[in-house]
């Protein structure tokens, strides 16, 4: 878990990058946020969850 609240430490100065990329691979597609904006609130939301489980020493599972 460190190691992943450490790498969206690094990844969130960054966020604005992936702008033109998503709007060039993933706007509109189904299923996937529509927005730039919904997308890096996703990312957030998902770095929040793991620095929260990382600091009760828990771990965390992806279902999809």
């Amino acid at each position: 878990m460190p190691g992943k609240v450490r790498a969206g430490e690094r990844v969130e100065p960054r966020l604005e990058e992936l702008r033109g990329p998503f709007a060039a691979e993933c706007a509109g597609w189904a299923g996937r946020p529509d927005a730039f904006g919904e997308f890096t609130a996703l990312l957030r939301e998902g770095a929040d969850a793991t620095g929260a489980a990382a600091r009760r020493g828990w771990g965390l599972v992806g279902l999809s």
